[in-house]
């Protein structure tokens, strides 16, 4: 869970800039960080069952699907893998789904 942790140690100090907004993680898996946000304004890709399993235990929803009719969002937080082509593909689906200022 390292690549949590760094994504969270970088947020930790300052949230107030997605707090509230609508925020969708990428690759999601279960995280004591994650109790920072409000359930209600996170939406949660998992294409893998067991992590997906371990959000819904701790009472987040799940998709494993990112066809939300291209809602977009004011974050996109990214769990990067070690597979550059899914990473890429995480990314490109990122940069289609934030809201552009």
């Amino acid at each position: 869970m390292a690549s949590l942790d760094a994504l969270f140690y970088t947020l930790r100090n300052d949230l107030s800039h997605i707090l509230g907004g609508r925020i969708l993680f990428l690759n999601a898996r279960y995280n004591n960080y994650l109790s920072l946000f409000s359930s209600s304004d996170v939406d949660f890709y998992q294409p893998l069952k067991p992590e997906a399993d371990a959000l819904k235990q701790a009472g987040y929803n799940t998709s494993h699907s990112l066809s939300q009719e291209y809602r977009t969002y004011d974050a996109v937080l990214i769990d990067i893998t070690q597979h550059v082509l899914h990473t890429r593909y995480l990314v490109a689906c990122a940069l289609k789904l934030l809201k552009h200022s």
